[in-house]
């Protein structure tokens, strides 16, 4: 074998070696990234199994404790109808205490919860509160049964009240008036001494006019005592009081005195709407 026979030899082995290195490499990368990828696997998912937990609906109202966090206060979720909850109970889910107060005032006046998106209707249940507490949003025969008494009530046949003499519970028996309304409507006949217009009925604070509408036929009238508040000699405390004077129409008044007659009263800022402030020259002397 001459010399160059033998270098050619000597070529061919040593590419074959090279070769098969590589394809060993090659192999051994290939299950060195399928053993890292099963141990990923392992770690961050199948270890995990054992962890998860199959929620039935029965379950749910089983949960006693589920926790949140909100602005710094931990809330609590538990299973709750939304036909009987306190106050307390859903200020505890996350309901702040004004939508609470809607809540129950929606109830009190009749308002019903047929399905849990009802919930969601309640002015001021944001998306993201009704996404927390849905889940534990409970409707059985308790609420039903609350639905049928209400029914009830509304098909019976109410009866006219005198708004100068009715009591709270009279106030209570009319369509759409529940504790809310009753209680505003007999604090402002208190403080007038007597309405002397139905339409006195309507400027009750968030009383709507189609309420307003369907309890007037039911509405009578008959006279009683007025109480004549003087403007000029009244406490600032009795001048907050009324019904007619708001705190700023207080402090206006304040300011201003001594007022001389209904028109100097008009000239304030804040009388300066008569058609708002039509009644006041009845029940304001100088």
């Amino acid at each position: 074998m001459n010399t160059e026979n033998l270098r050619q030899l000597v070529n061919e082995l040593t590419d074959l070696i090279y070769i098969e290195r590589k394809v060993v490499f090659t192999f051994i990368s290939i299950a060195f990234f399928i053993k890292l990828g099963f141990y990923w696997m392992h770690s961050n998912c199948l270890s995990r199994i054992d962890d998860l937990r199959i929620v039935k609906s029965a379950d749910i109202a089983k949960e006693s404790k589920s926790y949140y966090s909100k602005g710094g206060s931990t809330m609590r979720l538990f299973p709750f109808y939304p036909a009987s909850a306190s106050q307390e109970e859903l200020m505890e889910l996350g309901f702040s205490a004004r939508v609470a107060n809607i809540l129950i005032n929606y109830r009190t006046k009749g308002g019903q919860f047929r399905s849990k998106q009802d919930v969601k209707k309640i002015y001021g249940v944001t998306p993201e509160l009704y996404t927390r507490i849905e889940p534990y949003i409970l409707l059985n025969s308790a609420a039903n049964t609350f639905e049928k008494q209400n029914l009830s009530a509304e098909n019976k046949m109410p009866t006219a009240i005198d708004v100068n003499f009715a009591t709270k519970e009279e106030w209570k028996s009319l369509p759409g008036i529940g504790e809310y309304f009753a209680t505003k409507l007999t604090e402002k006949r208190e403080g007038l001494g007597a309405f002397i217009d139905l339409e006195q009925i309507a400027e009750v604070y968030n009383l709507p006019d189609s309420t307003f509408q369907k309890i007037k036929p039911l509405l009578r009238l008959t006279k009683g005592s007025i109480k004549k508040l003087n403007i000029n000699t009244a406490k600032e405390e009795e001048l907050r009081k009324h019904p007619y004077i708001l705190r700023w129409q207080a402090d206006d008044i304040m300011r201003h005195r001594p007022i001389y007659g209904l028109d100097d009263l008009y000239d304030l800022k804040t009388y300066k709407d008569k058609t708002k402030n039509k009644y006041v020259g009845i029940y304001f002397e100088f």
